[in-house]
């Protein structure tokens, strides 16, 4: 059971389980089924938000005081080092693991998930940020604002490109694309 109140709960991949945060610093993994606790996510400062990546096999935590830090969902430990990103509203991390996106108040930016280096500079779009993810396959990152919806393609292969943001696409009512993403 948690010893601090519950702030926010989400699912992880096919609802196989669940990511708690708490009131006392805390996140926490839970079996879906039986309601077991797998893991806890100790922080040294309170917590904001909390989502399962990489197939359920990291967390990502952001922290009240804006750092962003990825755990091993297996053996509860940290991954790297803590990153201190001011004005950080959410963060993602890649389904392959290897790429945070961060989003903040009206700026999206990429990070190298191991060196803990910042990838290209911001991406400020027009409009009003209200929400930026990574595409099912991990390939694309896909924006939302009041104006647009705006995607970027990422680069493939093992290697990662400092510019990272290869392609821009604004769709924008009516605007469509074919299958290999022009329009």
């Amino acid at each position: 059971y948690h010893k601090g109140r519950i702030l926010k709960a989400g699912f992880g991949p096919a609802s196989r389980s669940v990511l708690t945060i708490t009131d006392d610093r805390t996140a926490h993994l839970w079996l879906a089924e039986s309601g077991r606790e797998i893991k806890t996510f100790k922080s040294q400062h309170g917590l904001s938000s909390a989502t399962l990546a990489d197939g359920g096999r990291r967390v990502v935590t952001q922290a009240e005081d804006t750092r962003v830090r990825v755990w091993d969902t297996e053996t509860g430990n940290p991954l790297g080092r803590s990153l201190f990103i001011p004005g950080v509203k959410i963060a993602h991390l890649a389904p392959d693991g290897r790429i945070l996106l961060i989003q903040g108040a009206d700026w999206i930016r990429l990070w190298d998930a191991t060196t803990g280096r910042p990838l290209g500079n911001a991406v400020r779009p027009e409009g009003n940020l209200q929400a930026v993810h990574f595409t099912q396959g991990g390939r694309s990152i896909a924006a939302a604002t009041d104006r647009a919806l705006l995607l970027w393609d990422l680069p493939a292969g093992p290697d990662l490109d400092p510019a990272l943001l290869v392609r821009w696409v604004q769709a924008v009512g009516g605007y469509t694309l074919d299958e290999k993403g022009s329009p």
